[in-house]
Protein backbone atom coordinates (compact mmCIF):
# COMPACT_ATOMS: atom_id res chain seq x y z
CA UNK A 1 0.00 0.00 0.00
CA UNK A 2 3.24 2.58 0.28
CA UNK A 3 3.59 2.63 -3.02
CA UNK A 4 -0.31 3.50 -4.01
CA UNK A 5 -0.37 5.89 -0.95
CA UNK A 6 2.26 7.51 -2.57
CA UNK A 7 1.49 8.30 -5.82
CA UNK A 8 -2.38 8.77 -4.65
CA UNK A 9 -0.52 11.52 -2.41
CA UNK A 10 0.82 13.53 -5.25
CA UNK A 11 -2.29 13.42 -7.36
CA UNK A 12 -4.33 14.59 -4.72
CA UNK A 13 -2.18 17.81 -4.38
CA UNK A 14 -2.31 18.85 -7.67
CA UNK A 15 -6.50 18.64 -8.06
CA UNK A 16 -8.57 21.15 -6.69
CA UNK A 17 -11.54 18.90 -5.74
CA UNK A 18 -9.49 15.98 -4.28
CA UNK A 19 -7.67 19.01 -2.07
CA UNK A 20 -11.32 20.35 -0.73
CA UNK A 21 -11.98 17.18 0.34
CA UNK A 22 -9.29 16.84 2.35
CA UNK A 23 -9.02 12.74 2.73
CA UNK A 24 -7.50 11.76 5.60
CA UNK A 25 -3.83 9.88 5.46
CA UNK A 26 -5.20 6.43 6.46
CA UNK A 27 -7.65 6.31 3.27
CA UNK A 28 -5.03 4.52 1.62
CA UNK A 29 -3.54 2.26 3.86
CA UNK A 30 -7.01 0.31 4.43
CA UNK A 31 -8.09 -2.24 1.93
CA UNK A 32 -11.59 -1.69 3.32
CA UNK A 33 -12.98 1.90 3.99
CA UNK A 34 -16.30 3.77 4.95
CA UNK A 35 -17.14 5.38 1.85
CA UNK A 36 -16.56 6.22 -1.97
CA UNK A 37 -14.90 9.84 -2.90
CA UNK A 38 -15.89 10.14 -6.38
CA UNK A 39 -18.81 9.41 -8.33
CA UNK A 40 -19.96 9.25 -11.89
CA UNK A 41 -22.14 12.63 -11.60
CA UNK A 42 -18.83 14.30 -10.27
CA UNK A 43 -16.84 12.80 -13.01
CA UNK A 44 -19.73 14.33 -15.29
CA UNK A 45 -20.26 18.05 -13.32
CA UNK A 46 -16.76 18.46 -11.44
CA UNK A 47 -14.25 17.54 -14.42
CA UNK A 48 -12.42 21.19 -13.98
CA UNK A 49 -12.13 20.46 -10.27
CA UNK A 50 -10.86 17.15 -10.84
CA UNK A 51 -8.45 17.93 -13.56
CA UNK A 52 -4.59 18.50 -12.63
CA UNK A 53 -3.64 21.92 -11.86
CA UNK A 54 -1.02 21.72 -14.22
CA UNK A 55 -2.82 20.66 -17.13
CA UNK A 56 -5.88 23.61 -17.08
CA UNK A 57 -3.73 25.87 -19.55
CA UNK A 58 -2.94 23.02 -22.24
CA UNK A 59 -4.74 22.36 -25.30
CA UNK A 60 -7.59 19.92 -24.60
CA UNK A 61 -6.46 18.08 -28.08
CA UNK A 62 -3.45 17.15 -26.78
CA UNK A 63 -4.88 14.65 -23.87
CA UNK A 64 -6.36 11.19 -24.69
CA UNK A 65 -9.95 10.97 -24.20
CA UNK A 66 -12.12 7.68 -22.78
CA UNK A 67 -15.28 8.07 -22.86
CA UNK A 68 -17.75 6.05 -21.39
CA UNK A 69 -22.30 5.78 -20.86
CA UNK A 70 -22.51 7.02 -17.40
CA UNK A 71 -25.16 5.33 -15.31
CA UNK A 72 -27.52 7.39 -16.22
CA UNK A 73 -26.91 7.34 -20.59
CA UNK A 74 -24.68 10.95 -20.12
CA UNK A 75 -21.17 10.25 -21.18
CA UNK A 76 -17.89 10.93 -19.27
CA UNK A 77 -15.33 11.62 -20.39
CA UNK A 78 -11.72 10.87 -18.43
CA UNK A 79 -8.82 12.55 -20.12
CA UNK A 80 -4.96 11.15 -20.40
CA UNK A 81 -1.75 11.82 -21.18
CA UNK A 82 -0.20 9.75 -24.20
CA UNK A 83 2.26 8.34 -22.21
CA UNK A 84 0.51 7.48 -19.60
CA UNK A 85 -2.57 6.26 -21.13
CA UNK A 86 -0.02 3.30 -22.47
CA UNK A 87 1.65 2.73 -19.16
CA UNK A 88 -1.83 1.62 -18.31
CA UNK A 89 -2.68 -0.19 -21.11
CA UNK A 90 0.93 -1.92 -20.49
CA UNK A 91 0.05 -3.49 -17.54
CA UNK A 92 -2.14 -5.69 -19.15
CA UNK A 93 -0.69 -6.45 -22.20
CA UNK A 94 2.26 -7.81 -19.52
CA UNK A 95 -0.32 -10.18 -18.91
CA UNK A 96 -1.40 -11.02 -22.48
CA UNK A 97 2.41 -12.01 -23.21
CA UNK A 98 2.98 -13.41 -19.92
CA UNK A 99 0.08 -15.57 -19.93
CA UNK A 100 -1.42 -16.41 -23.33
CA UNK A 101 1.43 -15.25 -25.41
CA UNK A 102 -0.59 -12.24 -27.48
CA UNK A 103 1.20 -9.34 -28.40
CA UNK A 104 0.16 -5.66 -29.71
CA UNK A 105 1.08 -6.97 -33.08
CA UNK A 106 -1.24 -9.99 -32.40
CA UNK A 107 -4.31 -9.67 -34.88
CA UNK A 108 -7.93 -8.83 -32.88
CA UNK A 109 -11.47 -8.83 -33.61
CA UNK A 110 -13.72 -7.22 -31.74
CA UNK A 111 -17.68 -5.79 -32.04
CA UNK A 112 -18.13 -2.40 -31.85
CA UNK A 113 -21.85 0.37 -31.55
CA UNK A 114 -20.30 3.01 -33.62
CA UNK A 115 -17.49 3.18 -36.17
CA UNK A 116 -14.33 4.07 -34.09
CA UNK A 117 -13.28 6.66 -36.83
CA UNK A 118 -16.29 8.94 -37.02
CA UNK A 119 -18.68 7.97 -34.22
CA UNK A 120 -21.64 7.10 -36.55
CA UNK A 121 -23.51 3.68 -35.70
CA UNK A 122 -22.16 0.93 -37.71
CA UNK A 123 -24.45 -0.63 -40.45
CA UNK A 124 -24.93 -4.24 -41.47
CA UNK A 125 -21.90 -5.70 -42.43
CA UNK A 126 -19.59 -2.96 -41.65
CA UNK A 127 -16.20 -3.45 -41.42
CA UNK A 128 -13.25 -1.05 -39.94
CA UNK A 129 -9.72 -1.93 -39.82
CA UNK A 130 -7.93 0.10 -37.22
CA UNK A 131 -4.86 -0.03 -35.84
CA UNK A 132 -2.09 0.00 -38.67
CA UNK A 133 -4.05 -2.99 -40.35
CA UNK A 134 -3.96 -4.94 -36.46
CA UNK A 135 -7.64 -4.46 -35.25
CA UNK A 136 -10.96 -5.79 -37.36
CA UNK A 137 -13.96 -3.99 -35.97
CA UNK A 138 -17.57 -5.55 -36.68
CA UNK A 139 -21.27 -4.35 -35.46
CA UNK A 140 -22.75 -5.59 -32.47
CA UNK A 141 -26.11 -4.89 -33.76
CA UNK A 142 -26.03 -7.14 -36.44
CA UNK A 143 -25.40 -10.65 -35.44
CA UNK A 144 -27.49 -13.15 -37.49
CA UNK A 145 -26.39 -16.08 -39.16
CA UNK A 146 -25.62 -14.26 -42.49
CA UNK A 147 -23.90 -12.10 -40.44
CA UNK A 148 -21.76 -14.25 -38.42
CA UNK A 149 -20.74 -16.47 -41.28
CA UNK A 150 -19.15 -12.77 -43.47
CA UNK A 151 -17.20 -11.70 -40.27
CA UNK A 152 -15.59 -15.65 -39.63
CA UNK A 153 -14.75 -15.41 -43.29
CA UNK A 154 -13.40 -11.68 -42.76
CA UNK A 155 -11.45 -13.09 -39.43
CA UNK A 156 -9.96 -15.63 -41.19
CA UNK A 157 -9.02 -13.56 -44.78
CA UNK A 158 -7.63 -10.90 -42.06
CA UNK A 159 -5.49 -13.89 -39.89
CA UNK A 160 -7.31 -12.92 -36.85
CA UNK A 161 -4.99 -14.25 -33.73
CA UNK A 162 -7.57 -13.87 -30.80
CA UNK A 163 -11.04 -11.88 -29.87
CA UNK A 164 -11.46 -9.27 -27.60
CA UNK A 165 -15.80 -9.90 -27.23
CA UNK A 166 -18.35 -10.17 -24.69
CA UNK A 167 -19.94 -12.84 -23.70
CA UNK A 168 -22.96 -11.77 -25.16
CA UNK A 169 -21.40 -12.41 -28.56
CA UNK A 170 -19.48 -15.08 -27.52
CA UNK A 171 -22.74 -17.03 -27.10
CA UNK A 172 -23.34 -15.87 -30.66
CA UNK A 173 -20.67 -17.79 -32.26
CA UNK A 174 -21.16 -20.73 -29.57
CA UNK A 175 -24.72 -20.88 -31.60
CA UNK A 176 -23.69 -20.29 -34.77
CA UNK A 177 -20.49 -22.41 -34.64
CA UNK A 178 -22.54 -25.19 -32.99
CA UNK A 179 -24.95 -25.50 -34.91
CA UNK A 180 -23.60 -25.48 -38.64
CA UNK A 181 -20.68 -27.61 -37.05
CA UNK A 182 -18.04 -25.26 -38.53
CA UNK A 183 -14.59 -24.06 -36.17
CA UNK A 184 -13.16 -20.54 -35.26
CA UNK A 185 -10.86 -19.71 -37.96
CA UNK A 186 -7.55 -21.77 -37.23
CA UNK A 187 -5.60 -18.60 -36.25
CA UNK A 188 -7.65 -17.85 -33.51
CA UNK A 189 -5.75 -19.20 -30.32
CA UNK A 190 -7.38 -17.10 -27.85
CA UNK A 191 -10.57 -15.34 -26.64
CA UNK A 192 -10.14 -12.61 -23.99
CA UNK A 193 -14.07 -11.84 -22.86
CA UNK A 194 -14.73 -8.49 -20.91
CA UNK A 195 -17.99 -5.70 -20.67
CA UNK A 196 -20.05 -8.42 -18.86
CA UNK A 197 -20.97 -10.12 -16.13
CA UNK A 198 -20.18 -14.30 -16.91
CA UNK A 199 -20.86 -17.20 -14.83
CA UNK A 200 -17.62 -20.18 -14.25
CA UNK A 201 -20.00 -22.73 -15.72
CA UNK A 202 -20.62 -20.36 -18.99
CA UNK A 203 -17.15 -19.22 -19.63
CA UNK A 204 -15.91 -23.48 -18.69
CA UNK A 205 -18.54 -24.27 -21.80
CA UNK A 206 -16.67 -21.61 -24.25
CA UNK A 207 -13.29 -23.08 -23.32
CA UNK A 208 -14.30 -26.97 -23.80
CA UNK A 209 -16.35 -26.10 -27.07
CA UNK A 210 -14.13 -23.35 -28.37
CA UNK A 211 -11.22 -25.63 -28.11
CA UNK A 212 -8.82 -22.21 -27.29
CA UNK A 213 -7.73 -20.47 -24.30
CA UNK A 214 -10.25 -18.30 -22.85
CA UNK A 215 -10.37 -15.49 -19.80
CA UNK A 216 -12.09 -12.84 -18.20
CA UNK A 217 -11.14 -9.34 -18.35
CA UNK A 218 -12.42 -6.81 -15.38
CA UNK A 219 -12.34 -3.23 -16.21
CA UNK A 220 -13.89 -0.01 -16.58
CA UNK A 221 -13.37 2.96 -18.96
CA UNK A 222 -12.24 5.49 -16.86
CA UNK A 223 -9.07 3.39 -15.17
CA UNK A 224 -8.58 1.16 -17.70
CA UNK A 225 -8.45 -2.76 -16.86
CA UNK A 226 -8.62 -3.45 -12.75
CA UNK A 227 -8.34 -7.60 -12.69
CA UNK A 228 -7.78 -10.43 -15.63
CA UNK A 229 -7.82 -13.86 -15.26
CA UNK A 230 -4.45 -15.93 -15.42
CA UNK A 231 -4.65 -19.86 -16.85
CA UNK A 232 -5.52 -21.29 -13.58
CA UNK A 233 -8.99 -19.37 -13.71
CA UNK A 234 -7.85 -16.76 -11.00
CA UNK A 235 -8.66 -12.48 -11.40
CA UNK A 236 -5.44 -11.29 -10.33
CA UNK A 237 -5.98 -7.38 -9.52
CA UNK A 238 -3.21 -5.04 -11.74
CA UNK A 239 -1.90 -3.67 -8.42
CA UNK A 240 0.51 -1.67 -10.69
CA UNK A 241 -1.95 -0.15 -12.50
CA UNK A 242 -5.08 0.41 -9.79
CA UNK A 243 -5.68 0.11 -5.79
CA UNK A 244 -8.79 -1.59 -5.31
CA UNK A 245 -10.78 -1.07 -2.36
CA UNK A 246 -14.21 -2.00 -0.72
CA UNK A 247 -16.96 -0.11 1.19
CA UNK A 248 -19.58 -1.98 3.01
CA UNK A 249 -17.40 -4.73 3.34
CA UNK A 250 -18.18 -7.98 5.36
CA UNK A 251 -14.75 -10.30 5.82
CA UNK A 252 -14.59 -13.98 5.82
CA UNK A 253 -11.52 -15.47 6.63
CA UNK A 254 -9.49 -14.57 3.33
CA UNK A 255 -12.39 -13.19 1.77
CA UNK A 256 -13.78 -9.53 2.10
CA UNK A 257 -17.05 -8.96 -0.04
CA UNK A 258 -18.16 -5.27 -0.45
CA UNK A 259 -18.75 -2.30 -2.92
CA UNK A 260 -15.57 -1.74 -4.96
CA UNK A 261 -13.74 1.81 -5.21
CA UNK A 262 -10.85 2.17 -7.63
CA UNK A 263 -7.93 4.55 -7.49
CA UNK A 264 -6.15 4.37 -10.86
CA UNK A 265 -2.01 4.76 -10.55
CA UNK A 266 -1.39 5.46 -13.62
CA UNK A 267 -3.48 9.08 -14.50
CA UNK A 268 -2.21 12.21 -13.30
CA UNK A 269 -3.95 14.27 -15.73
CA UNK A 270 -7.39 13.42 -14.51
CA UNK A 271 -6.82 11.57 -11.02
CA UNK A 272 -9.58 9.14 -10.60
CA UNK A 273 -9.13 8.16 -6.71
CA UNK A 274 -11.76 6.27 -4.55
CA UNK A 275 -13.78 6.27 -7.23
CA UNK A 276 -17.22 4.28 -6.98
CA UNK A 277 -17.57 1.72 -9.63
CA UNK A 278 -21.30 0.43 -8.70
CA UNK A 279 -20.36 -3.23 -8.76
CA UNK A 280 -20.17 -5.11 -5.77
CA UNK A 281 -17.03 -7.88 -5.85
CA UNK A 282 -15.44 -10.67 -3.31
CA UNK A 283 -11.50 -10.02 -3.51
CA UNK A 284 -9.83 -13.25 -1.55
CA UNK A 285 -5.75 -13.50 -0.87
CA UNK A 286 -4.56 -16.39 -2.15
CA UNK A 287 -1.34 -18.42 -3.39
CA UNK A 288 -1.44 -19.41 -6.83
CA UNK A 289 0.19 -21.63 -9.16
CA UNK A 290 0.82 -18.84 -11.69
CA UNK A 291 3.28 -16.86 -9.29
CA UNK A 292 0.98 -13.81 -9.00
CA UNK A 293 0.94 -12.39 -5.72
CA UNK A 294 -1.74 -10.16 -6.54
CA UNK A 295 -5.16 -9.83 -4.79
CA UNK A 296 -7.87 -12.00 -6.73
CA UNK A 297 -11.80 -11.42 -7.67
CA UNK A 298 -13.39 -13.74 -7.06
CA UNK A 299 -16.93 -12.79 -7.79
CA UNK A 300 -18.56 -9.73 -9.40
CA UNK A 301 -22.14 -9.85 -8.36
CA UNK A 302 -22.88 -7.02 -10.56
CA UNK A 303 -23.83 -3.52 -10.03
CA UNK A 304 -25.20 -2.79 -6.65
CA UNK A 305 -27.31 -0.24 -8.70
CA UNK A 306 -29.02 -3.40 -10.24
CA UNK A 307 -30.36 -4.56 -6.87
CA UNK A 308 -34.16 -4.30 -6.66
CA UNK A 309 -36.82 -4.27 -3.58
CA UNK A 310 -39.41 -6.99 -3.98
CA UNK A 311 -42.07 -7.10 -0.57
CA UNK A 312 -38.90 -5.35 1.62
CA UNK A 313 -36.61 -7.77 0.23
CA UNK A 314 -33.09 -6.80 -1.62
CA UNK A 315 -32.28 -9.00 -4.53
CA UNK A 316 -29.21 -8.70 -6.79
CA UNK A 317 -30.57 -10.33 -10.22
CA UNK A 318 -27.06 -12.13 -11.10
CA UNK A 319 -28.11 -14.38 -7.87
CA UNK A 320 -30.44 -15.86 -10.83
CA UNK A 321 -27.28 -17.12 -12.22
CA UNK A 322 -27.28 -19.78 -10.01
CA UNK A 323 -31.32 -20.99 -10.82
CA UNK A 324 -30.26 -21.19 -14.47
CA UNK A 325 -27.03 -22.81 -14.18
CA UNK A 326 -28.77 -25.78 -11.89
CA UNK A 327 -31.44 -26.28 -14.88
CA UNK A 328 -28.85 -26.37 -17.40
CA UNK A 329 -26.69 -29.28 -15.57
CA UNK A 330 -29.87 -30.96 -15.10
CA UNK A 331 -31.47 -31.08 -18.21
CA UNK A 332 -28.70 -30.92 -20.74
CA UNK A 333 -28.45 -26.72 -21.40
CA UNK A 334 -31.73 -25.90 -22.16
CA UNK A 335 -31.21 -22.03 -21.83
CA UNK A 336 -29.85 -20.38 -24.05
CA UNK A 337 -29.86 -16.99 -22.10
CA UNK A 338 -32.02 -15.30 -19.46
CA UNK A 339 -33.49 -11.78 -18.27
CA UNK A 340 -34.89 -10.58 -15.14
CA UNK A 341 -37.49 -8.43 -16.07
CA UNK A 342 -38.85 -5.72 -13.01
CA UNK A 343 -41.94 -4.33 -13.57
CA UNK A 344 -44.81 -3.07 -11.06
CA UNK A 345 -42.82 -4.56 -8.36
CA UNK A 346 -43.28 -7.43 -9.96
CA UNK A 347 -40.42 -10.02 -10.95
CA UNK A 348 -40.27 -12.23 -13.97
CA UNK A 349 -37.95 -14.71 -15.27
CA UNK A 350 -36.92 -13.99 -19.30
CA UNK A 351 -35.80 -17.70 -20.99
CA UNK A 352 -34.83 -18.05 -24.25
CA UNK A 353 -34.49 -21.62 -24.69
CA UNK A 354 -33.26 -24.04 -27.66
CA UNK A 355 -35.75 -24.72 -30.06
CA UNK A 356 -35.09 -28.69 -29.36
CA UNK A 357 -35.97 -28.20 -25.74
CA UNK A 358 -39.43 -25.97 -26.07
CA UNK A 359 -41.26 -29.27 -25.32
CA UNK A 360 -39.88 -28.94 -21.61
CA UNK A 361 -41.11 -25.27 -21.08
CA UNK A 362 -43.47 -26.59 -18.42
CA UNK A 363 -40.78 -28.84 -16.58
CA UNK A 364 -38.11 -25.83 -16.83
CA UNK A 365 -40.53 -23.71 -15.01
CA UNK A 366 -41.52 -25.44 -12.40
CA UNK A 367 -38.49 -26.48 -11.36
CA UNK A 368 -36.84 -22.91 -11.62
CA UNK A 369 -40.15 -21.25 -9.29
CA UNK A 370 -39.32 -24.23 -6.67
CA UNK A 371 -35.43 -23.55 -6.91
CA UNK A 372 -35.93 -19.46 -6.65
CA UNK A 373 -38.40 -20.95 -3.49
CA UNK A 374 -35.81 -22.01 -1.74
CA UNK A 375 -33.20 -18.86 -2.15
CA UNK A 376 -35.73 -16.44 -1.24
CA UNK A 377 -37.05 -18.54 1.56
CA UNK A 378 -40.78 -17.91 -0.10
CA UNK A 379 -40.54 -14.52 0.29
CA UNK A 380 -40.23 -13.16 -3.40
CA UNK A 381 -42.78 -14.57 -6.01
CA UNK A 382 -41.31 -14.77 -9.10
CA UNK A 383 -42.49 -15.37 -12.45
CA UNK A 384 -41.53 -17.59 -15.74
CA UNK A 385 -41.61 -16.56 -19.42
CA UNK A 386 -40.39 -17.81 -22.58
CA UNK A 387 -39.12 -15.48 -25.14
CA UNK A 388 -40.30 -15.89 -28.98
CA UNK A 389 -37.39 -14.30 -29.92
CA UNK A 390 -33.72 -13.16 -28.74
CA UNK A 391 -33.47 -11.46 -25.73
CA UNK A 392 -32.56 -7.60 -26.75
CA UNK A 393 -29.23 -5.95 -25.66
CA UNK A 394 -29.54 -2.45 -24.08
CA UNK A 395 -28.77 0.56 -25.74
CA UNK A 396 -25.31 0.61 -25.25
CA UNK A 397 -25.07 -2.98 -27.23
CA UNK A 398 -24.40 -5.06 -24.15
CA UNK A 399 -26.19 -7.79 -22.47
CA UNK A 400 -27.70 -6.33 -19.06
CA UNK A 401 -29.32 -8.88 -16.89
CA UNK A 402 -31.47 -6.50 -15.38
CA UNK A 403 -34.49 -5.23 -17.44
CA UNK A 404 -36.64 -2.08 -15.59
CA UNK A 405 -39.73 -1.51 -16.81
Amino acid sequence: MGKSDQILRQYINKSKFYSDLKIAEKYFKKLSVEMAILTKQDIQTKSIDIINSDYHNLDINALKVARTSGSTGQPLEVFWSSNEMMRSNLCLWRLRKKYYNIFPNSKCASFHSILYNQSIPMDAGQIEILNNNVNISFSKFFLEENDIRLYLQEMERFGVEWLLIQPSIAQKLYDYLNTSGTKLPPKIKYIELNGENISKVTEKKFKDFFEVNVANLYGANEVNAIAYECPFGHMHILEDNVLVQLYNAEIKGKETSGNIVVSSLTNSVFPIIGYDLGDKVCVENLSCPCGNPARVIKEIYGRKTDEIEVNGKSIDPFCLTYCVENINSRFGNPIRQFKVVFSNNELTLLLEIYPNYSFWKESISTEIIKLCKKMFRMCVPIKVKFASQGLSLNHNGKFGILERR
